[in-house]
């Protein structure tokens, strides 16, 4: 098995001895590719929380990039620098899995809201734990993490293999509070390069109307409010009587569904209070007045028993079959939200406008993300160009001297 540098080969617990200086020492190990390894004596944290030795052995690098003893045991001297002069922090030889499930997810993981509960059990369980569970996090390098999210990213996309970094990096981060670690491993490491993600789908303006026109019913309207507002789908869906303001037509973004559960918003930009227009205000009114529950706490959009509607059931149901009757690409709640950033952005209004009615914490995501650019604004954009720099025809072939 080809040898990695900065990855632990073996450790053995020795009786605990008194520190004292040491230069450790050096060899090569390999056939097909020869490599420097290092031994040296640290102290760690044991489980119960009493210090331990260990013997530790690792992968320093490889003799073709560090070619002479010297510079090897140059890397070595630096490499035990902290151990002699008294900084190094013992680390611990607690198994990530015992870590994980035993410490930080009974502690921590009640701490986030309900749709991260769910997500991280997913990462911890189905990612993570194969990858880690059985490795000590004293084991566990920057070279590890960095391979992982590599091999993470052949299958994934970009942005699964950025929420996995991030939640590693915070169950070693606890660690490095909890003084269980010197440092944190994941924090350094970097997303491998991937092809661009295909832009989302967003509908322009002439499918958007057309759509609207197929709806009827709560459907309709819940379209109708999803591209005129840019609110999320579990802000659309959470949405109560007490959070519309129909005498100054705002609806204040206070709370999201998700799976059933009342949440507070994504971000603190998320809460916020989004302008309606007069014809989403009557619309809602109408709504309202036709509702047997229109009580403070009752759901706008909620079935016979006062539930909330199900977004997928809609999707399924109604939203979908009317995208396919008329030739429409089938769009989920969230293209909805990407039509209403295009269509403010091809109207002219400001990013930073646009950022504070979607709630962004990020300037960046409502530009690069959120912002589609329109075909026939692209045309018009070049005629105006056009017509700036050359007011009247050039005549390329005469001024030339070009004959056909």
């Amino acid at each position: 098995m080809q040898e990695r540098a900065g990855v632990p080969t073996e450790q053995r617990r020795l009786p605990w001895a008194r520190r004292r200086f040491q230069r450790g020492c050096l060899f090569q190990r390999g056939k097909k590719m020869r490599v420097w390894v290092a031994r040296w004596r640290e102290d760690t944290l044991l489980p119960d929380g009493s210090l331990g030795r260990l013997h530790r052995s690792e992968v320093i690098g490889a003799v073709e990039d560090i070619p002479t003893k010297r510079q090897a045991l140059a890397l070595l001297q630096e490499r035990l620098s902290g151990i002699n002069q008294g900084t190094h922090k013992p680390s611990s030889v607690l198994a990530f899995r015992e870590f994980a499930l035993e410490r930080w997810e009974p502690a921590l993981l009640p701490t986030y809201k309900h749709s991260t509960q769910r997500d991280y059990r997913s990462l911890l369980r189905r990612h993570l734990l194969p990858a880690f569970g059985n490795k000590r996090l004293c084991d566990i390098q920057r070279a590890d993490v960095q391979l992982f999210l590599n091999e993470k990213g052949k299958a994934l996309a970009t942005k699964s293999v950025h929420h996995l970094r991030v939640f590693m990096s915070r169950i070693l981060g606890t660690a490095v509070e909890w003084g269980l670690l010197p440092e944190n491993n994941a924090r350094g490491t970097k997303l491998p390069k991937k092809a661009p993600p295909p832009e989302r789908p967003f509908l322009a303006v002439e499918q958007t109307q057309r759509l609207i026109a197929a709806l009827t019913g709560e459907c309709k309207l819940l379209v109708v409010v999803a591209v005129l507002t840019g609110l999320r789908r579990c802000e659309l869906f959470g949405l109560r009587w007490k959070y519309i303001d129909f005498q100054r037509r705002f609806i204040h973004v206070r709370e999201s569904l998700y799976e059933g559960r009342c949440n507070l918003p994504k971000t603190r930009s998320s809460i916020r209070d989004v302008p309606i227009s007069e014809a989403v205000c009557t619309a809602l009114a109408e709504h309202r007045a036709a509702s047997l529950r229109t009580g403070p706490d009752d759901s706008v959009f909620s079935n016979e028993r006062g539930q909330p509607l199900n977004p997928q059931k809609i999707l399924r149901e109604m939203l979908h079959p009317a995208c396919d009757r008329l030739g429409l690409p089938r769009v989920g709640w969230h293209a909805f939200r990407h039509t209403y950033a295009t269509l403010l952005s091809d109207l002219g209004e400001s990013i930073r406008t646009t950022q504070a009615l979607l709630g962004h914490s990020d300037l960046a995501t409502t530009l690069s993300v959120y912002t589609h650019a329109i075909p026939e604004s692209q045309r018009h954009a070049v005629a105006k160009l056009e017509g700036v720099l050359f007011p009247s025809v050039p005549q390329f072939a005469a001024a030339s001297g070009l004959t056909h």
